[in-house]
């Protein structure tokens, strides 16, 4: 297919040109050739970035310890399976190794990267045994381009899974409130008949005003309404709530791989992602303190579910339910892309593929020309409101 793509070109181009010759057969011994020495001209450029001691390191990828079944490579290249804590906590140790290799911090602009992740895919795909038998420059090349594109694989394996763990845990407390919710049904019922005659007596026309207490307390006890309008107010609960209250069974879960990931994965955001970002920074500062001060904590992040949960009577605030609420925005703003990291494909920053600067300014004319809007933002600002001024009248 490599070969295949270029030959049809060069027919094609023969073919509307009217030329003869050269023939397919050399067409296609001369693409091949070419090829190759394209192929072996970019092994010799990746194999010559790495230092000496990167080098060994890569060649290690290769080796099956004493004890191990697989080699470190088939083991990197794997990824997340399970959605769990240990999952997680694999997941960011694969990040870790990938990273100690230093290989994202060679220049590998000038070279082209779907050759070289290409050549990353046939790595995550072949026997080490066959890597370990290619000629030097290309097994180091085959090497360092797996190490440059699997940093980036392994960093949104791991966003991917602690946005499936966070999802996780909202079910889990979601589901645990409803099954008590299920549970105390029965006793909601009760207290809500009881309530509703009571609510029949008070909008009874014949019934006076001056007696309508006596008649109440003669149909249902005065300790029985007290005891009902309390189950109402316990079991009741507002349209909008989402049970996380309960998701402090699941603390220990979390606890188990946000030290590693704090430590780990590094967010950048956006203006509008910035609370929750500032969230995650003040558990990476508390992190490794049994009872740190959460006086600094900020509360933009809090909205109106979570500040009856995280702040206290006393006006303290909890760390396990500020914890939470700093992953259930995080998870949120991963999803719209206010959040992001880098490197990443899945999770990166979509304004940064955006044209801007002088590569814009030099489109600007030709673009707007091909979607119809105007090269300044005014005259289409002033069109809107005349829209809207119209359609409100």
């Amino acid at each position: 297919m490599q070969v295949f793509i270029p030959l049809m070109a060069a027919v094609c181009l023969r073919v509307e040109r009217k030329i003869l010759l050269p023939g397919v057969t050399v067409l296609t011994r001369l693409i091949a050739r070419v090829r190759d020495r394209a192929s072996t001209r970019l092994w010799r450029v990746l194999a010559a970035l790495p230092s000496p001691d990167q080098r060994t390191r890569l060649e290690t990828l290769l080796v099956v310890k004493d004890g191990d079944r697989v080699s470190p490579l088939d083991r990197l290249r794997r990824a997340p399976t399970r959605i769990s804590s240990p999952a997680m906590v694999l997941a960011l140790n694969r990040l870790t190794e990938l990273r100690s290799f230093g290989i994202s911090r060679l220049d590998m602009a000038r070279l082209p990267s779907g050759r070289v992740k290409a050549l990353a895919r046939y790595a995550a795909a072949a026997w080490a045994a066959t890597i370990a038998r290619m000629p030097p420059e290309r097994r180091i090349a085959t090497l360092v381009a797996f190490a440059h594109v699997f940093e980036t694989v392994a960093q949104d394996d791991a966003v991917d899974l602690l946005n499936q763990l966070i999802t996780k845990c909202l079910t889990r407390a979601e589901q645990a409130g409803e099954q008590l919710r299920l549970r105390t049904i029965h006793d909601l019922d009760a207290a809500a008949i009881r309530l509703n005659a009571v609510c029949k007596i008070v909008l009874d026309p014949q019934c006076e005003d001056g007696k309508l207490r006596s008649i109440i307390f003669e149909r249902v006890a005065k300790e029985q309404l007290e005891l009902d309008s309390t189950t109402v107010d316990k079991l009741t609960r507002p349209e909008d709530d989402n049970y996380y209250e309960f998701l402090l069974g699941n603390y220990s879960t979390v606890r188990r791989f946000l030290p590693l990931l704090l430590r780990t994965v590094h967010f950048e955001a956006a203006k509008v992602g910035l609370p929750a970002l500032k969230a995650i920074e003040f558990l990476r500062a508390i992190e490794g303190h049994s009872k740190p001060a959460m006086t600094g904590a900020p509360h933009e992040v809090l909205n109106r579910a979570w500040q009856k949960l995280v702040i206290q009577p006393d006006g303290a605030l909890d760390r396990r339910f500020y914890t939470f609420c700093a992953l259930e925005r995080l998870q949120d703003g991963l999803a719209r892309r206010d959040i992001f990291v880098n490197p990443s494909e899945r999770w990166c920053n979509p304004r940064a593929k955006l044209l801007h600067g002088a590569g814009w300014e030099s489109l600007r004319a030709h673009v707007c020309r091909t979607l119809d809007l105007s090269p300044t933002a005014e005259p289409e600002l002033l069109c809107g409101l005349r829209a809207y001024v119209a359609f409100d009248s």
